[in-house]
């Protein structure tokens, strides 16, 4: 069976990596985690492969992320939200 793709985006290599090796020792998560520390690796590779959850920096997203094929989107933030839109939220 396929499991869906839970993408981890961050600039910052020990927190991208650390959070892949923390999800994957969790059982039962219907996920296979990808860890990325660079948006081009990000983007070369959600060209090719559909991403259903993934969870990036502030400060990786960019316009071409936007337009790769993900289900949802969950963006870190440093500080606190500047906007009201729906991507103003912080995680």
């Amino acid at each position: 069976m396929k499991r869906n793709i839970f993408a981890v985006c961050d600039l910052e290599v020990d927190y991208a990596l650390n959070f892949m090796d923390y999800m994957n020792r969790k059982k039962n998560i219907p996920f296979e985690i990808q860890a990325f520390t660079s948006v081009e690796n990000l983007i070369a590779y959600g060209k090719q492969t559909h991403i259903e959850l993934l969870l990036i920096s502030g400060r990786a997203m960019c316009r071409e992320v936007r337009d790769l094929d993900i289900g949802k989107i969950i963006i870190l933030s440093e500080g606190a939200p500047t906007g009201s839109g729906p991507l103003s939220k912080c995680v």
